[in-house]
């Protein structure tokens, strides 16, 4: 997902120690807590631990329906259930009805990848 953010280069995601001076962020990975979240490490692009936390709640959320999980995830929780009411079990028509063209755009750059994915390595889902 982190390669699939729109603009993000991969000098976006710095390294430790190269945050603006009267900054600290020696906060590893895993181990941070709410006050660590001002730190430019932690923000979902460049944390991925988070982000993927986040997805893995949605997924849970939205009873592993991996497609709304994603909806949720770029189009916010609220609107991935509004959608998802609309589209029923239909995939195809949970995209069509997605009211915002970036989370639109998101969802079917994610599945086409997917698809490749699986055809390059074999395997379910």
């Amino acid at each position: 997902m982190l390669l699939t953010q729109p603009g993000l280069a991969s000098s976006a995601l710095g390294r430790k120690g190269s945050e603006p001076p009267g900054i600290s962020c020696s906060c590893e990975p895993w181990s941070f807590s709410q006050n660590d979240l001002d730190c430019p490490r932690h923000s979902l692009v460049s944390h991925r631990g988070l982000g993927s936390a986040y997805l893995a709640r949605q997924r849970d959320a939205f009873d592993g329906r991996v497609f709304a999980a994603l909806a949720a995830y770029n189009g916010g929780p609220g609107n991935a259930a509004v959608w998802l009411d609309l589209a029923g079990q239909d995939n195809d028509l949970l995209a069509e009805v997605v009211r915002y063209s970036e989370t639109r755009t998101y969802l079917v750059r994610i599945y086409e990848l997917f698809a490749i994915y699986r055809g390059v390595y074999g395997g379910g889902g």
